[in-house]
């Protein structure tokens, strides 16, 4: 599994990147992606691999997204970064942590990434 890249687009402005300070504003919707790396194949070449996104706060986890699938598509040939969206609506301004949690079903192997940001 790669690192995560944030972005976030505000209600009628367009999406930023947000690759060094991390910085949202509340009510924004916080965008992510990630890549996931050699998923294990059934003999009919298919995954099975899974991802729950995380809003962590003061060592506990406040919100959390449904297990949904990993879609592993490519274009070109070339792997396309799996992308997904939070809401921030609702969290008080803060230091928070995003965790994205992918589990590789077919090879039994679960890893996870994390990176903070901070909601004015």
């Amino acid at each position: 599994m790669s690192g995560i890249f944030l972005s976030t687009a505000s209600p009628g402005a367009p999406a930023t990147t947000e690759t060094v300070s991390h910085r949202f504003q509340r009510g924004a919707s916080l965008s992510f992606q990630f890549y996931v790396y050699n998923p294990a194949l059934d003999a009919e070449g298919h995954s099975d691999v899974v991802l729950q996104a995380q809003v962590w706060s003061g060592g506990k986890a406040t919100a959390a997204s449904p297990v949904q699938p990993v879609r592993l598509q490519q274009k070109d040939g070339v792997p396309v970064p799996e992308t997904n969206v939070m809401a921030l609506e609702g969290l008080a301004a803060g230091a928070y942590e995003l965790r994205v949690v992918v589990q590789d079903r077919k090879a039994g192997a679960t890893a996870f990434r994390k990176v903070p940001f901070t909601i004015d």
